[in-house]
């Protein structure tokens, strides 16, 4: 309402078009804990409509829209649930950083003390399907943000990936049995590996597709359809419907769904280039530079900060850089120091240096 911040969870009837508000409490911010696929009509919402400080979990019947009180909290910023809607995970802020519980036996304990300079980069993703390991970004003792999973029957940590220019991106889990398949790193432009070689042949056929880079955005639970988005820094962005044997792993064909501005498919659209800027006390600055077509004599630049810090640009389509360069300016978007996705000593050069060396 009106940018209060209170966002509201809301179920929508796609056939009859009926919208129903399921937390209609004044001056209340909803968000989801979980979603599950063993329970289609339910859900774990956080609301702090009891303190406006703290999110108590509730259990959610989308279907009646009933509520259940789940974990009165005085204490924790976020909670991780099992496939089974039990809170596992528990976050907690402190002077120094941040804290991990874990429930054993309805009780929470502490399992982990994360300092503030690996704060960004240590955080707990969600379970496999059985609920006994969790999966996990962490920092600590290393300058990058490497991928690992916490068995919590044996409370073993285990290495899975990493990157040596920059944090693991993002990871693509298996609908089914909710292990990990692939994972992205972003320095200049998103790089895909693959954990998995079940997948092998479908990222073969979607890398030859297209040209441009692509990511999955949904996949079924038999795992025989996903969406694929292909995007690129001179097209609008495109969905298409790809299907496949999740039995033989072996591709059938891709389906174009649509174009996400077709407005902009008739127009030249002028090419974004990574470039690497060494600031002054020798930092890689990954930045993106957009020039105007078919200029060629000096031209007036704008630098386009990007807001956070704690965030990044990346290549792509910026709608923003287009329609200046349109209009004759080059445009650079620069990943300054406090920039997200390259190490904690990177994002903590940026402390005490706002309108400094930032």
């Amino acid at each position: 309402q009106k940018g209060d911040e209170n966002s509201h969870l809301y179920l929508i009837n796609l056939t009859t078009g009926k919208i129903n508000d399921l937390t209609p409490f004044p001056k209340t911010q909803a968000h989801v804990i979980k979603l599950s696929r063993n329970f289609p009509d339910e859900m774990l919402v956080a609301l702090n409509n009891r303190n406006p400080m703290w999110h108590d979990v509730y259990h959610l019947n989308i279907v009646t829209g009933k509520l259940t009180l789940v974990e009165e909290n005085n204490e924790f910023l976020d909670f991780i649930a099992d496939q089974n809607l039990h809170l596992r995970i528990a976050k907690k802020s402190t002077d120094n950083g941040y804290e991990f519980y874990f429930k054993n036996n309805n009780k929470w304990e502490l399992n982990e003390k994360v300092s503030f300079a690996d704060a960004e980069n240590t955080f707990y993703l969600g379970f496999n399907k059985d609920g006994n390991i969790a999966y996990k970004i962490d920092s600590k003792g290393e300058d990058k943000g490497i991928f690992y999973s916490y068995n919590f029957l044996t409370h073993e940590k285990k290495f899975i990936a990493k990157d040596s220019k920059s944090d693991i991106e993002g990871i693509l889990f298996n609908p089914v049995n909710l292990t990990p398949e692939a994972y992205s790193s972003e320095y200049t432009k998103v790089e895909w590996h693959i954990l998995d070689k079940n997948i092998t042949n479908d990222f073969k056929y979607l890398e030859n597709f297209s040209k441009d880079a692509f990511d999955i955005s949904d996949r079924t639970l038999n795992d025989d359809k996903w969406i694929v988005h292909y995007y690129s820094d001179v097209r609008p962005s495109k969905f298409y419907l790809y299907e496949r044997n999740p039995k033989t792993h072996t591709p059938i064909k891709l389906t174009f769904l649509f174009t996400t501005l077709p407005a902009l498919e008739k127009f030249p659209l002028a090419p974004m280039r990574p470039v690497i800027i060494k600031s002054r006390d020798g930092l890689n600055l990954i930045s993106y530079l957009t020039l105007p077509l078919n200029v060629k004599t000096p031209l007036p630049m704008i630098l386009f900060v990007h807001g956070g810090p704690w965030a990044r640009d990346s290549w792509g389509l910026i709608r923003s850089a287009q329609w200046l360069a349109n209009r004759g300016y080059a445009v650079l978007n620069v990943n300054y120091r406090g920039s997200t996705g390259f190490g904690k000593n990177f994002i903590n050069a940026g402390d005490k240096e706002w309108a400094g060396k930032m």
